[in-house]
């Protein structure tokens, strides 16, 4: 059985002790508890502060996977996450989940062509060579490329239209179970938790029997869209409208309906409607991150929300709140509005001044 590390972070003694309790009890074979942070895995408790995690990803060459450890009802942004109180079979579920991903990175990393060892006068001469960084990085992109195109995901898969079929994907007892016949898709209602799924390699996938299909449709589905707009803001291959310009300015074609596990696309979407702009523009109207802000334009381009703005169009291309469609003014106030009886007129105002929206009656 493969070996793998595990460490722990911004954790007391007591916390140490119960991990090391768990560990012996699920019989999680294969796993060794170490100090530091060179591990295959550490878990990070951010309750008390995000400084721990902070430090580990500013670290190089520490852990290849990272867990939170939380008692936070949604954990956000973070692929792996382990709720407190720690129990033993969700720290197993947790392990079994981490050990099928790493095998994963292992087989798409011996995937990659090796070179041919070099003869003895090309040893001699390559010891003497000048290497060009700008070939070298683009030689190892095209290698990358090249095994993606021959191994594509699942995520890729929907974003080209390509799923024939119900399917079954599943890892460390996730499952997402596909019907593109009637553009479903069946999973728990939380969809971070499904980035790991859309990355595997489609092979990896099951097709449905006649009995799996119709229990499937027995279950309540969840709309194909969602899944392809989660696949685009995860950075899956995708069309070319999945492309963003970083020169460009993009603008809202329409208010979108934003998913609660991402609040920060409420202020990209909200700094959307203000002002048009390139994507480090609206990361600094948004205060966020250009990254996000990429990813943000990626995903609501599938879904037709965000376009490219022309230097004559209208909402979104220079224009205020005041001005825009009276539909996305009556989306916003509704999304503002206080609950009904509401005693406390000074918050809804300290919130609308904080959001520097006006409401709209």
């Amino acid at each position: 059985m493969e070996q793998h590390t595990i460490a722990l972070a911004g954790m007391s003694n007591e916390q140490i002790d119960a991990f090391r309790t768990a560990l012996k009890i699920c019989a999680a074979a294969g796993w060794t508890l170490v100090d530091g942070v060179q591990a295959d895995l550490v878990v990070v408790d951010i309750d008390d502060s995000d400084e721990p995690l902070r430090r580990l990803r500013a670290e190089p060459g520490a852990a290849r996977r990272i867990a939170v450890f939380t008692d936070r009802a949604d954990p956000l942004d973070h692929e792996l996450a382990l709720k407190k109180p720690l129990y033993s079979n969700k720290l197993k579920s947790l392990l079994d989940c981490v050990d099928e991903l790493l095998v994963q990175a292992d087989t798409d990393a011996s995937a990659l062509p090796q070179p041919l060892p070099a003869g003895p006068s090309e040893a001699q001469d390559a010891t003497t060579a000048t290497i060009d960084p700008s070939t070298s990085a683009s030689a190892e992109t095209t290698q990358i490329h090249d095994r993606h195109e021959e191994r594509p995901t699942v995520g890729a898969h929907l974003l080209a239209g390509a799923v024939d079929g119900p399917w079954r994907v599943e890892l460390g007892g996730i499952e997402l179970l596909l019907d593109p016949d009637n553009d479903s898709y069946h999973a728990a209602a939380a969809i971070k938790p499904l980035q790991a799924l859309l990355g595997l390699p489609f092979e990896s996938a099951q097709p449905l029997d006649a009995e799996a299909i119709e229990r499937m449709r027995g279950t309540p589905a969840l709309p194909m869209m969602r899944l392809r707009w989660f696949a685009a803001l995860c950075g899956m291959p995708g069309p070319s409208t999945a492309i963003v310009d970083p020169q460009a300015a993009y603008r809202l074609a329409r208010w979108p309906q934003i998913e609660r596990e991402f609040p920060q696309h409420f202020r990209m979407a909200k700094a959307m409607l203000k002002c048009a702009g390139t994507p480090h523009e609206i990361a600094a109207a948004a205060g966020t991150a250009v990254e996000d802000v990429v990813a943000f334009i990626r995903a609501y381009r599938i879904t037709g929300h965000v376009a490219v703005a022309s230097p004559t169009s209208g909402p979104g291309a220079g224009s205020t709140v005041a001005t825009m469609p009276s539909k996305w003014r009556q989306t916003l106030a509704r999304t503002l509005r206080p609950a009904a009886g509401d005693p406390q007129p000074t918050q809804r105002a300290t919130s609308r001044r904080a959001l520097d929206i006006p409401m709209f009656g």
